[in-house]
């Protein structure tokens, strides 16, 4: 991939991206004086649970889509980890249906929660989507991305809105995420369907060739899947420790903080690695030496990462209360803190895809143990004696400092086997 390309790609992406993404902040300051601190607190545990579950729902095979010898054998990945989306899917629903209660009573929901329903579905429609998206990015088709995302963001926002001029709660925030994502799923499924239609159709799936390609890719399953479970759930597990500690209106007031830090570092971050990932493995094959533009990456997403916190330190308080309405300013105060955790894992992204390719997963998983251990033991310490401000300062800069090692670790690695990507 030469470097007009990969410019090209990413401008592509980042362009569609970023109307997707300027949606939602656009529907923001209407869905802030719709809803209620309590009712996207409920929308964040719905949220953190889905997150946490999708991890699983392809085994993390669809990161395989792309490091695959040949399209064919794309092919045959990208149809397992549709089959495995509808058995996890399948298999999740019937599990609520016989132990329903007793999961809400671990993860301490009201029996009223009928959106634990919706989970099943959401992640079947995921499946689909990541699976679609791998695909997508290995044969360069951003386009196709960009216009899921813009129906994705279109269609949430639309609901979300009715929902709230309807009154319905955290009941129409959750509806409309996951219409949302099942509408982004149907459009990406029928775009690649239409373009590739003829490896999709030519591309046959037996027994022998499952067995084959799943035991290929075994390290996926065996430390990708465990390694993004306990990342995922690290990421996602404040609602649930502050709705225990400090009450669903804090977290709210926490996710919507969240949501709008967010936007740009998920606009930025993913847009960089949907188009490093599949470069950096075709130089990687080809031998070529990959450090010092690496490095380069990294420096600029570190540079891009102290202007946002520049302005959400200054500003953070201010701003939401400016954007979101008057009683918001406390997510600005919880932002000034969260933003240093999400500007750690955006400037880890491009370091991601190194770990994938040196299959240095073990490690990673070892990581993510260790930072999950420490998280964990300061969100349920600090629940117990510090404000909610204190807890997200002492998360936020333990979650810096590991990251920043990771980033070290790995760049030294890479030194060593002198390998570089040309940009």
């Amino acid at each position: 991939m030469k470097s007009k390309s990969f410019r090209k790609n990413l401008i592509t992406f980042l362009t569609g991206t970023a109307a997707a993404q300027a949606i939602l902040v656009l529907i923001s300051p209407i869905l802030s004086r719709l809803f209620t601190p309590t009712e996207f607190g409920e929308l964040s545990i719905y949220t953190s649970i889905f997150m946490v579950l999708s991890v699983l729902v392809t085994l993390r095979y669809e990161q395989a889509i792309i490091i695959a010898k040949s399209e064919q054998e794309a092919m045959q990945v990208l149809k397992i980890c549709l089959i495995i989306s509808f058995v996890l899917s399948i298999s999740l629903m019937l599990l609520l249906y016989f132990f329903k209660s007793s999961f809400l009573a671990i993860m301490d929901i009201s029996t009223g929660a009928t959106w634990i329903w919706l989970i099943p579905i959401s992640m079947l429609a995921l499946g689909l989507y990541q699976s679609l998206n791998y695909w997508s990015t290995r044969r360069a088709q951003y386009k196709l991305l960009s216009r899921s995302l813009m129906f994705r963001s279109t269609s949430m926002s639309t609901v979300q809105i009715l929902s709230g001029f309807l009154k319905l709660g955290n009941n129409g925030l959750i509806i409309g995420q996951v219409i949302g994502q099942v509408i982004a799923s149907i459009v990406l499924f029928i775009q690649v369907l239409t373009i590739d239609k003829k490896v999709f159709f030519n591309s046959k799936l037996t027994l022998k060739t499952i067995k084959k390609t799943i035991i290929s890719f075994k390290e996926f399953p065996i430390f990708n899947a465990p390694q993004g479970l306990i990342d995922t759930f690290s990421r996602n597990m404040i609602p649930f420790f502050f709705v225990a500690y400090y009450g669903t209106s804090i977290a709210g007031y926490y996710a919507m903080a969240a949501k709008m830090i967010q936007i740009p570092f998920d606009l930025i971050g993913n847009s960089i690695f949907q188009v490093f990932y599949p470069k950096i493995t075709e130089d990687f094959n080809e031998g070529k030496d990959i450090f010092k533009n690496t490095k380069k990456i990294i420096f600029y997403m570190s540079l891009i990462s102290v202007l946002f916190i520049a302005v959400i330190a200054i500003g953070g308080p201010w701003i939401f209360e400016i954007f979101l309405g008057a009683n918001w300013g406390i997510a600005g105060e919880y932002g000034r803190w969260i933003i240093i955790s999400f500007v750690a894992s955006f400037v880890t992204k491009p370091v991601v895809a190194i770990i994938r390719l040196f299959k240095l997963q073990h490690l990673h998983l070892i990581f993510e143990i260790l930072l999950l251990i420490l998280r964990c033991s300061i969100l349920v310490i600090g629940g117990q004696i510090l404000s909610p401000v204190e807890t997200l300062m002492y998360y936020s800069m333990t979650s810096l400092l590991f990251y920043g090692a990771l980033i070290i670790f790995i760049l030294t690695k890479i030194k060593k086997k002198g390998i570089n990507i040309k940009i």
